[in-house]
């Protein structure tokens, strides 16, 4: 069965490093990806949107084409930022699985290669911890440790 597998967590969670490790053949849909160029990482806080409006028109196009492991490896810490992914994958005929891997919120801020200010990160914490005890019952979801 075709499936979708939304990872979610914390910026230096380790989201990436398992996406390779045990999803090596996935289409993997990232934000990230948009702030590669030229093989470097080069974040920029003000094209945030436009990195998750490609993530997410690649999502679709992969989706639409039938493949048959797709990957969506973003930070996710609201409902929100889940759910577009979930309706279309369900249209599309896949399995939907949501996983959150939860680490510690001073190792993950140590190890992000993001530069985000405390006081957004900290919000961000309180809103994963938040969706995790609210995903939707009719969600499948499962909370992973983080290496």
């Amino acid at each position: 069965m075709k499936r979708v597998i939304v990872l979610r967590g914390l910026p230096g969670s380790g989201k990436t490093t398992l996406v390779r490790k045990e999803f090596p053949d996935a289409v993997v849909c990232s934000a990230d990806d948009f702030f590669v160029v030229d093989g470097e990482y080069q974040f920029n806080l003000g094209l945030i949107g436009q990195a998750h409006q490609a993530c997410w028109r690649k999502f679709f196009s992969a989706v639409q084409s039938g493949a048959e492991l797709v990957v969506v490896d973003n930070t996710a810490t609201s409902i929100a930022e889940i759910a577009p992914y979930v309706l279309p994958a369900e249209t599309y005929g896949y399995s939907v699985e949501i996983v959150s891997l939860r680490c510690d919120p001073a190792k993950a801020a140590s190890r992000s290669v993001h530069d985000v200010p405390d006081a957004i990160f900290k919000k961000m914490v309180a809103s994963f911890e938040a969706s995790s005890a609210a995903m939707p019952l009719w969600w499948q979801h499962q909370t992973r440790d983080a290496e």
